[in-house]
């Protein structure tokens, strides 16, 4: 996208403290966070759609980062798609003969599968 600055985006990720602090500070569930609107979150014309994961007692955050005028409704449940499997897959790597991903009951469905 024309209006997305590259440099303003790597200018961001590299500021680990402030991207480390803006994924911990994510609420359960999806968060939608809107460039120049946010303090901690600061690309022009950027939105970041942030989600956690859990792992047992654990839990991790992800962020991904597009143009405001992203289809949300569509990119939405991907984003919670992937956080259930990030979620499975460690679990079941951590879980002593836990069967494997593929192909169980417990997958999380995909969002748009028929």
């Amino acid at each position: 996208y024309a209006d997305v600055n590259a440099a303003e985006i790597l200018s961001f990720l590299n500021t680990k403290d402030q991207l480390a602090h803006l994924l911990s500070d994510a609420l359960d569930g999806i968060h939608v966070l809107f460039g120049k609107e946010n303090d901690q979150f600061v690309i022009t014309n950027s939105s970041m759609i942030v989600s956690k994961y859990k792992i047992g007692q654990g839990e991790g955050s992800f962020g991904l980062i597009g143009p405001i005028r992203l289809d949300y409704a569509k990119i939405i449940p991907y984003v919670e798609y992937f956080s259930k499997s990030v979620s499975k897959i460690v679990e079941d790597l951590l879980t002593e003969g836990a069967e494997p991903l593929l192909g169980t009951e417990t997958h999380p469905k995909d969002p748009f599968e028929n």
